[in-house]
């Protein structure tokens, strides 16, 4: 069905004159001659049926069936533009949004920038870090990189990059100044750090080691897990750590991994964006960098745990309960 709509140049006319009270001044907004306004005007009136405009001197006044048809005029315009607006959008370069814990930023995702910057140049990419994430973060970011369960809403679509594995961990030097850490038990002595995003990791861990009852010296909680490892690495007292986030730290030994225990629950880190987002080329490109870069850690992950070797050099270590990994620890 055809719709009777009136010429665009007459309602872009009309929308100037009624918005600037003078036909003078709506020419001068559309780059015409003040005749041609008004010419237009008179055509849409005719078409109409109906007088838009009270003239008098150099001033036009709204009748209220102007009035009326400008309020529709203005929303039909701005929707129009927003439309157009939305449009042009999507063709240019819109950065692609990532989500993720700032953990997940600084300790895996930021230090392989590098490698995309490299095989995607012209990628453009925005970060954003946060406490928690939920399904309602696509309202903000495009992709999010999360812990979880895998159990998902329908309308997204999920990778997953690697297990979470926690081993506790420290700085060397706690191990050469501070009490003893040979085994589960001795965490006894020792100050433990906790993140409040997720409080209870330390109570899961020492129940699967099979040390439930464990009271250490002191627990403090920090708002997040980054500060959790920052304040390890400065020798102030022993984290729980994921394995996939420590491997350049153990290599520059700014932190160790002192007793061979490893929870290895049932979440893992997955990279999740919208289904209806799939075909965009800046998502499939980083989705696809994201799960080669995870390829390498799950291979590490699969390797027993390297540990420090203890400040007393050739010191018997009591027996530790097994991993449930079901990966033997090996020494440095």
């Amino acid at each position: 069905m055809t719709r009777a709509l009136p010429p665009l140049n007459a309602i872009r006319a009309f929308d100037a004159a009624a918005r600037l009270s003078s036909f003078a001044l709506a020419a001068g907004d559309l780059h015409v001659t003040p005749g041609a306004v008004s010419r237009q005007i008179k055509q849409l009136e005719e078409s109409l049926g109906v007088l838009l405009f009270t003239r008098a001197n150099r001033q036009v006044r709204l009748t209220p069936e102007g009035t009326e048809f400008h309020k529709a005029v203005t929303e039909a315009l701005d929707r129009l533009a927003g439309a157009t607006a939305a449009l042009r959008s999507e063709g240019r370069e819109r950065p692609l949004h990532v989500m993720c814990a700032a953990i997940v930023a600084m300790r895996w995702l930021f230090p392989r920038l590098r490698h995309i910057h490299a095989s995607h140049p012209q990628l453009p990419l925005t970060f954003t870090t946060t406490l928690t994430t939920a399904h309602s973060d696509f309202d903000r970011a495009d992709v999010v990189i999360r812990i979880g369960s895998g159990r998902f809403v329908a309308d997204l679509a999920r990778h997953r990059l690697f297990d979470s594995q926690l081993v506790a961990v420290c700085s060397p030097r706690l191990l050469e100044s501070g009490p003893p850490l040979r085994d589960v038990a001795d965490l006894r002595a020792h100050t433990l750090f906790t993140s409040g995003l997720r409080p209870y990791v330390w109570r899961d861990w020492l129940e699967a080691a099979g040390h439930g009852d464990l009271v250490p010296k002191r627990v403090i909680e920090f708002e997040n897990s980054t500060l959790t490892y920052e304040a390890a690495e400065k020798g102030l007292g022993v984290t729980l750590a994921e394995r996939a986030f420590i491997g350049e730290d153990l290599r520059r030994r700014s932190l160790v991994i002192p007793l061979p225990f490893v929870l290895a629950g049932d979440e893992a880190f997955y990279l999740v964006y919208p289904k209806q987002s799939e075909r965009k080329p800046h998502l499939a490109a980083f989705r696809d960098w994201v799960l080669a870069e995870a390829r390498p850690v799950r291979r590490e992950l699969a390797k027993p745990p390297q540990l420090a070797r203890t400040a007393t050099a050739g010191a018997s270590r009591a027996p530790a309960p097994a991993a449930r990994t079901g990966i033997p620890a090996k020494s440095a």
